[in-house]
């Protein structure tokens, strides 16, 4: 084989092997800014006591269901409801001591639905954060992949104008071996570095409820006592499977690589878009799964107005 050929060879070989190992990545560093989730100091102080660890009166066994016993425990209001039933069964009952009783325990409803809307928001918060990132670097990566396309087309055009002019003007034929392989590598360069090109941001939270989550703790930084003992609760129709346990298997189960992916639990790290895609999705998850509370705490306040209603002597 003629050396130029060697020359041409090689030179073929030179721009493979540098487009196959480079790989495009805009490193973008923008601010992630903490407002959205607030540490409140929690501790395992403030955590009720596991149910099955409680002695259930018998009135509490026959006016609430485990349903409804279970979300009681959580906010905190299973002696409330014991003095309740006792009022309700006293043949002098003290109507003030009742509606007092009453009221507590109606506050602590409240206080755990305002904590749910709390932390809903906060989530929601971050998840929009992620998908408004994610949105961003999608259109970097198009504006990139718009440059390189444009390119690989200017350069296609030149080499046939080269190539062109060149016979044109009875140049010699290595010459135009040479410009429409030389062209033809750098288009196969260019549409290497189009499928390799990628776009990454660093991001620092530091407040991760993904770890916060992630982690079997007896309590949670972010999270509320009532909210950590919903999700950690045992329920027995689940063989005893916790809601937390099965988020996380939602998280392995649906997320691309999240074994690889263990930034999505760090304090910091650098993303992808679809990365920020797959922690917009874990965060909607979680903040789906908070949210179904408000249909335990529903089933109890039903079950509490049965309750008054039958105190205040009115049919069910």
């Amino acid at each position: 084989m003629n050396e130029k050929y060697y020359f041409l060879v090689g030179l073929l070989a030179i721009f493979l092997l540098n487009g196959c190992k480079t790989q495009r990545v805009l490193e973008i560093k923008i601010p992630y800014q903490e407002e959205c989730l607030a540490v409140l100091n929690y501790s395992p102080y403030d955590m009720p006591i596991p149910l099955t660890e409680l002695k259930l009166s018998q009135n509490l066994i026959t006016y609430f269901d485990q349903r409804s016993l279970t979300i009681a425990n959580a906010m905190g209001i299973m002696d409330d409801l014991d003095l309740l039933l006792g009022y309700n069964q006293k043949e002098n009952d003290n109507s003030t001591v009742f509606i007092q009783t009453l009221q507590k325990i109606q506050a602590k409803v409240t206080k755990t639905n305002l904590e749910i809307s709390s932390i809903t928001s906060a989530i929601d918060c971050e998840e929009e954060k992620a998908e408004q990132l994610s949105v961003f670097l999608e259109r970097r990566l198009r504006k990139s992949e718009r440059n390189l396309t444009v390119g690989a087309i200017v350069t296609g055009a030149l080499v046939g104008l080269s190539t062109g002019t060149i016979l044109m003007a009875g140049g010699s034929g290595f010459i135009i071996e040479a410009i429409g392989i030389s062209g033809g590598l750098a288009e196969v360069f260019l549409g290497l570095k189009i499928l390799k090109l990628e776009n990454m941001v660093f991001i620092q939270h530091p407040r991760n409820i993904l770890a916060d989550v992630k982690e079997s703790k007896s309590y949670s930084d972010y999270l509320p006592p009532a909210i950590w003992y919903y999700l950690n609760h045992q329920n027995t129709s689940r063989n005893g499977t916790t809601l937390r346990e099965l988020l996380l298997q939602r998280w392995e189960a649906y997320s691309d690589s999240i074994g690889e992916k263990e930034v999505y639990f760090l304090k910091e790290g650098y993303y992808t878009t679809d990365m920020l895609k797959n922690r917009a999705d874990m965060l909607d998850q979680l903040e789906a799964q908070i949210g179904l509370m408000n249909q335990d705490i529903l089933h109890f306040v039903i079950q509490l107005e049965e309750l008054i209603n039958l105190h205040q002597g009115i049919p069910g």
